[in-house]
């Protein structure tokens, strides 16, 4: 037996790193009034002489740690260790199993009823309780891998039904369902190199990876998405816009417009619901090859590493090579209420507990010159580890900073792929490379604002296909070095440590449990990565980063300014691990003096003519500069600025209104830094012209300088080129454009401008030549409109009347250069007229529009129709004049049978259940008759 201490005292010491150490010790509450044998856990301290295999052994068999060293452990674990091993053993009550949520309905008394998620310790016993309780039949949703199922309960019932079960290890409670984070409406791809990307990788677009957009259901007739859905189980009953838009930024084709073409536009798509904000099954990702899952969604702010952390840090070590990316929340503005950093403004907002996972990757969002748009969420997580890991560009929420970073993924993975013989890229990796190559933006280096940089695609890309990584395995106090040379003229070398690390236990105080260490040592120095201030208000959050030991991340940088040339050693140390040995992947890269790249524009990009677009280069160099174009044969250079700081990185360029082949130049003194030769462009706004039989016609304006114009129909993913014409109209068969979709771009000194718009043909306002026809009276005149698609063919354009049953010509057009044709005729007859509009072609073929209807009555007059009358219509009186008549309607032997008063030009009645025959009909008005005449009822 051992010796039961039992002392607050001695569990109340807190000598942890952690954010929430900081705060009163919680093992008080978690103490056991009851006797010891009515309880199945235990509080235990260790002893500072513990074997480091039997403190592992306690760390692995765990149910919850908390701060100072103290395991709530089940009872019968204590009689696997020497009992001078533990300082301390007390027995505990089951509050520990509660999340803050769950705790803050018992010390409020809440007796609401919530949506309870609640974990077992196996799967065993998950299954045993399921069975004896018939829960399958009773609605309540299970989770086998998770070990959780889902129900409805109020605290209350949860309390006396499952609080003390000892099966029962943790119970959360849900009070907020997960929503979108908004969606953009057009792209910039320049603000993160992916332009870059598409023009000096152009074979790596995605192709093979599957990428799934977890939250509500996509609509597949999106034909940027043409051909590449993959259809899913786990799909959300409901579509809407945001999906459709973060899968359109991860991997649109462009279909539809040019800025619709995603990072990976190669990339199959997949859809899962988000009304299960845990991890989908593992097998889902394994059968669908799904190696990225998009989270573009959150819920309140949440800073506990809860189940769902859990869950997601499990399922990226379950599988390797999945990555998760989050985006970080819109509420970097609001204050959390919960957790150690509660009522610090404008810092922890991180919105949902998931993003408290150490293996994922949470993305903030920045404007498109990489200043921190206000409303992104801002860590640290709750335990003052740096998040979010990396920002990138947004416009309206960081849902699309984290699809730009799941498309960004998705390249890297299939650039992996090219190069390792189809092996996938482990999603620690990723992380690493994504990190390591980020742009630093906000305070210098890491910081809880913009996590480790601005989201560098194009860095990420040549840094794999560099090969500058390094991986490895470390135990327990083992050191593994990596030797790198530089050569003397680099700038800046830059190192990033990741590993996946195992998942904590719920609550935990500190989520990291196996770490590592990083150094980079050079002949004279060893240099550490940088740490942050884990203090609880906003000067020390917001304080720079320093140099030292990181003992929360599973994510550290060295980055040593002006390193020198020489060997440099990189260093993974295993300072304290859990497990036996821990896999650990690095990224390093470096820059050089006196470089300069541009970046944006570059030959593909788009450029259009009278619009100001956005120049962008990544320079070494300090000095200012002169930036110039010139139109092709470049032999005239026109300054856009004659003073401009290298180190600045972008300038707004009006361009000019011209189309034609241009090349940009950066001028510092003695040298010349050239761009891609670019293509200003102007759009073409193709309309149709006419949609007659199994043909159409399709127009469009000039541009200036295009030699031809390129017509695209949709195919089966791609929008195609079928024909080049120097002409700006064309006629299609409509078994040419199978798909419905058109686009026309103009080829400029044989180079494709940008494409216009895609329009569906069959949705336009285009009949056969003839888009519209009016007769629209005003008394006894009748305005007679025509507007028409195209003047293409057209011999003449005539106005008809019909007369004695014939139509005959009335008005025929002198001009043929126009799209709409007005007549006025004055000569109305009484009763009903009939007008149509006729078009000749010039091979002898006759249009005619629909036949348009007018009535005319002179002042006074009546006029009933139809007459005869079917039974199964309605009778319309029209009169000339203003109303207030009456009509009088009478059998054939005289006798008054209906009645109705007329108080307008217009009336009609039903007379369906009179019997066929003959009637008679007087309207009245002021007693005075006015009509009188016949009426005739047929069946």
């Amino acid at each position: 037996m051992f010796k039961i201490i039992f002392t607050v005292a001695a569990l109340a010491f807190c000598s942890s790193t952690s954010a929430q150490d900081q705060s009163a010790s919680p093992a008080r509450e978690f103490i056991s009034t009851s006797n010891i044998s009515d309880t199945f856990f235990s509080l235990i301290h260790p002893s500072v002489y513990v074997p480091a295999a039997i403190l592992k052994s306690i760390r692995r068999e765990a149910l919850r740690v908390l701060p100072g060293e103290v395991y709530i452990v089940e009872r019968s674990f204590l009689k696997k260790i020497n009992p001078s091993y533990v300082t301390t053993i007390t027995p505990a009550n089951n509050k520990w199993k509660l999340s803050s949520s769950a705790k803050s309905l018992l010390v409020n008394n809440v007796q609401e009823r919530f949506r309870f998620a609640l974990q077992f310790k196996d799967a065993v016993s998950l299954k045993s309780f399921v069975s004896k309780n018939d829960l399958m039949h009773k609605g309540i949703k299970i989770l086998e891998e998770e070990k959780i199922i889902y129900l409805v309960a109020t605290f209350d019932e949860i309390s006396s039904n499952y609080l003390n079960n000892p099966n029962v290890t943790y119970i959360d409670v849900l009070t907020t369902k997960p929503r979108e984070e908004l969606a953009m409406s057009g792209f910039d791809f320049t603000a993160n190199q992916i332009n870059l990307v598409h023009r000096l990788f152009p074979n790596i677009n995605g192709e093979g990876q599957h990428i799934s957009v977890k939250e509500q259901n996509i609509d597949t007739a999106d034909i940027d998405l043409k051909g590449r859905f993959d259809p899913s189980p786990l799909a959300a009953p409901l579509t809407t816009n945001h999906a459709n838009v973060i899968a359109t930024i991860i991997a649109g084709a462009g279909n539809s417009v040019w800025y619709a073409k995603g990072v990976a536009p190669a990339a199959h798509i997949s859809s899962s619901d988000f009304a299960t904000l845990l991890p989908d099954n593992n097998m889902y990702y394994l059968q669908a090859n799904i190696t990225v899952q998009n989270h573009s969604y959150g819920t309140l702010i949440d800073n506990e590493y809860g189940l769902n952390a859990v869950a997601f840090d499990r399922s990226t070590n379950i599988n390797t090579n999945l990555l998760h990316v989050f985006s970080s929340g819109n509420s970097g503005m609001d204050t959390s209420a919960s957790g150690f950093y509660s009522g610090v403004g404008g810092y922890a907002n991180l919105t949902g507990d998931f993003k408290m996972a150490k293996n994922i990757m949470v993305v903030g969002g920045v404007d498109s010159f990489g200043f921190i748009a206000p409303q992104s969420s801002k860590g640290p997580a709750y335990d003052g580890r740096i998040k979010p890991d990396i920002v990138a560009y947004q416009m309206n929420g960081t849902s699309e900073s984290a699809a730009l970073v799941s498309g960004a993924a998705g390249l890297l993975q299939q650039l992996y792929k090219s190069k390792h013989a189809d092996s996938i890229l482990p999603s620690a990796l990723a992380r690493a490379i994504l990190i390591n190559s980020a742009t630093d933006v906000s305070n210098p280096g890491p910081d809880y604002k913009s996590g480790f940089g601005n989201l560098n695609a194009y860095k990420a890309m040549a840094t794999l296909k560099n090969n500058f990584i390094y991986s490895g395995t470390v135990t327990e106090k083992q050191v593994r070095s990596f030797s790198l040379t530089l050569p003397p003229n680099v700038s800046r070398l830059k190192v990033s440590l990741c590993w996946n690390d195992p998942a904590a236990t719920p609550a935990a105080p500190i989520a990291l449990m196996n770490d590592l260490d990083l150094s980079v040592t050079s002949i004279s120095n060893t240099y550490l990565p940088w740490v942050l201030s884990i203090a609880a208000n906003k000067d020390s959050l917001n304080q720079n980063a320093v140099r030292g030991r990181d003992s929360l991340n599973n994510e550290e940088q060295v980055t040593i300014e002006n390193p020198g040339g020489g060997i440099f050693t990189i260093q993974v140390n295993g300072y304290k691990l859990i497990s036996d040995s821990q896999r650990f992947y690095i990224a390093y890269e470096y820059d050089t003096t006196g470089s300069f790249q541009w970046q944006s524009p570059v030959r593909g990009d788009l450029i259009n003519a009278a619009e100001v677009n956005t120049l962008r280069w990544q320079s070494n160099i300090s000095s200012f500069a002169t930036i110039e174009y010139s139109y092709a044969p470049f032999t005239q250079w026109i300054p856009i600025t004659s003073s401009i700081n290298l180190k600045g990185t972008y300038f707004l360029w009006n361009t000019p209104a011209t189309p034609g082949h241009v090349i940009l130049r950066m001028k510092t003194t003695g040298t010349y830094f050239y761009s891609d030769t670019l293509l200003i462009s102007q759009l073409a706004n193709p309309k149709m012209g006419f949609i007659c039989g199994d043909s159409l016609l399709v127009y469009w304006n000039s541009i200036p300088r295009a030699e031809s114009y390129l017509v695209y129909v949709l195919g089966a993913q791609y929008m195609q080129p079928i024909k080049n014409i120097s002409d700006t109209s064309i006629i299609l068969t409509k078994a040419q454009v199978a798909a419905k979709f058109i686009a026309v771009a103009p080829v400029i000194a044989k180079d494709t401008g940008t494409r216009s718009y895609a329009f569906r043909y069959d949705l336009q306002a285009s009949g056969c030549y003839i888009n519209s026809f009016f007769a629209v009276s005003d008394g006894s005149n009748v305005m007679l409109t025509l507007s028409i698609g195209t003047t293409y063919l057209i011999d003449s354009t005539s106005f008809e009347i019909q007369e004695g049953g014939h139509f005959k010509t009335i008005y025929t057009t002198g001009y043929l250069n126009q799209f709409s044709y007005q007549y006025n005729f004055p000569f109305l007859k009484e009763g009903v007229n009939y007008f149509r509009a006729r078009i000749k072609l010039s091979n002898g073929t006759i249009i005619y529009s629909t036949v348009q209807s007018v009535i005319y009555i002179r002042p006074g007059n009546y006029i009933l129709a139809p007459n005869p009358l079917r039974k199964n219509q309605t009778l319309n009186i029209y009169s000339g004049g203003s109303g207030d008549a009456t009509f009088y309607l009478y059998d054939a032997e005289g006798r008054l049978i209906f009645v109705k008063q007329i108080s307008a030009a217009y009336e009609f009645i039903d007379l369906h259940h009179f019997h066929s025959g003959l009637y008679f009909f007087v309207i009245k008005k002021a007693n005075v008759k006015k009509a009188t005449g016949k009426l005739v009822i047929i069946e």
